[in-house]
């Protein structure tokens, strides 16, 4: 899984690209929950109102790595995610569920688009020793600043 995992992550990164690993993080006995977005030389993290689902905060750390990257330069954005449900909520025609969070992702990335810039997003599995996955993993569970987070509809 891990020997995959790099394979991917080598084909989908190109000169003249920002990679980023992103994460959510929750808490089922504290409720507490975050989300992170790691690049070189950059952490962006942000606290999750409580009890957050897991998709809503791995949701969000993919919107901060859009963010974060609408004030770089490169001209490819390559993001590095473990969720799978993730990337299949923006996939979808008519979200029903995380409206906001799933539109805020799609304007971020029309956003870059008509910029130039291309967004390659890439699921990678989790736990089997990624680097930036751990390192993302790690800092969703901590950060203090609490982002707003749209409720969802189930």
């Amino acid at each position: 899984m891990r020997q995959h995992a790099f394979m991917a992550m080598a084909q989908v990164t190109e000169p003249d690209s920002v990679v980023y690993y992103t994460d959510g993080s929750a808490d089922p006995d504290s409720g507490r929950t975050g989300a992170a977005a790691i690049t070189r030389g950059a952490e962006v993290c942000e606290r999750t109102p409580d009890h957050c689902s897991t998709l809503q905060t791995e949701l969000v750390a993919i919107l901060l790595a859009l963010e974060h990257a609408q004030h770089r330069r490169e001209r490819t954005v390559v993001l590095h995610t473990d969720s799978r449900t993730g990337l299949q909520a923006l996939q979808q025609p008519y979200p029903s569920d995380n409206v906001g969070l799933v539109t805020a992702i799609l304007g971020s990335l029309q956003s870059l688009a008509a910029q130039g810039r291309r967004v390659r997003l890439n699921w990678i599995p989790s736990h089997v020793g990624v680097r930036g996955n751990e390192a993302a993993d790690a800092a969703a569970s901590g950060p203090q600043v609490t982002r707003h987070v749209p409720p969802s509809l189930s």
